[in-house]
């Protein structure tokens, strides 16, 4: 029986040396405080004494703590109501399906 070339105990070791010598990098290099954006988005008090600029900064920061893309966001999805605009997503998220949204 032939073993593969991934299985030999020779190739193995070496893959195992190269692991040791140069472990993987982690997926971030630093993270930030979430709540410091919160607190911000809080202190710049009600939505109705916003500017439309900084109405328009605080929900695209909101869509990005919530991971939406601001590209599936649609005007033709767009209904607006009494209480403010209610938007629907064009497309699924990679997690769910459209009736989850």
């Amino acid at each position: 029986m032939v073993t593969p070339w991934g299985g030999h105990p020779l190739v193995t070791q070496l893959m195992k040396g190269m692991f040791n010598s140069h472990p993987p990098k982690h997926k971030y290099s630093h993270t930030w405080d979430i709540t410091l954006v919160t607190k911000s988005l809080a202190s710049l008090g009600s939505n109705r004494l916003l500017s439309l600029k900084q109405l328009s900064l605080k929900l695209a920061m909101l869509f990005c703590l919530e991971r939406v893309s601001l590209r599936k966001l649609d005007l033709a999805h767009c209904r607006v109501l009494p209480e403010g605009m209610e938007f629907v997503l064009s497309a699924t998220h990679k997690w769910g399906s459209s009736d989850q949204l």
